[in-house]
């Protein structure tokens, strides 16, 4: 456990450094909603902060925090809250991680074993018109894991 969060700080920063070279793609979901089908997921966390933007923990399989399934996803959100004006959601791979990570307490007990589970991050912003989701996936490079990160801007 002791290599476990120098490990993790290592690919995070791997993954910044690709993030700056991932190329950001733009959807709509009208054309993801005709292709793939509904994703399931639990809110496993849910409540507004003090500006009233809507916070969400969202938990789903591994198979749909990636590519066009997790787009599909963040559209389902948008429409299930229409009502809200501002909307993060924070994606996990797993539901016990999505209820107990506390992002900003690093000192948190298996906080990093609760971090390997968040898998991407989603931003609604109805008033500034704004909505992209990003996203990161394991690949194998250079004989070692490396995480890539990918960013898809929405529009309607």
């Amino acid at each position: 456990m002791k290599w476990f969060v120098p490990l993790v700080l290592v690919l995070v920063q791997c993954c910044k450094a690709h993030a700056e070279d991932a190329p950001t793609l733009h959807r709509t979901c009208s054309s993801i909603e005709m292709k793939v089908q509904n994703v399931k997921y639990s809110i496993e966390r849910q409540e507004h902060d003090t500006v009233g933007a809507l916070d969400l923990r969202i938990a789903t399989d591994p198979s749909s925090v990636e590519g066009e399934r997790v787009v599909r996803l963040v559209c389902q959100l948008s429409k299930e809250f229409a009502p809200e004006r501002v909307i993060r959601a924070w994606i996990f791979d797993d539901k016990t991680a999505a209820r107990r990570l506390l992002l900003q307490f690093e000192d948190q007990e298996r906080h990093g074993d609760y971090l390997w589970h968040l898998r991407g991050y989603y931003e609604l912003n109805r008033e500034g018109n704004s909505e992209y989701v990003e996203f990161v996936f394991p690949i194998y490079h250079d004989h070692l894991l490396q995480l890539s990160r990918q960013k898809v801007v929405l529009s309607r």
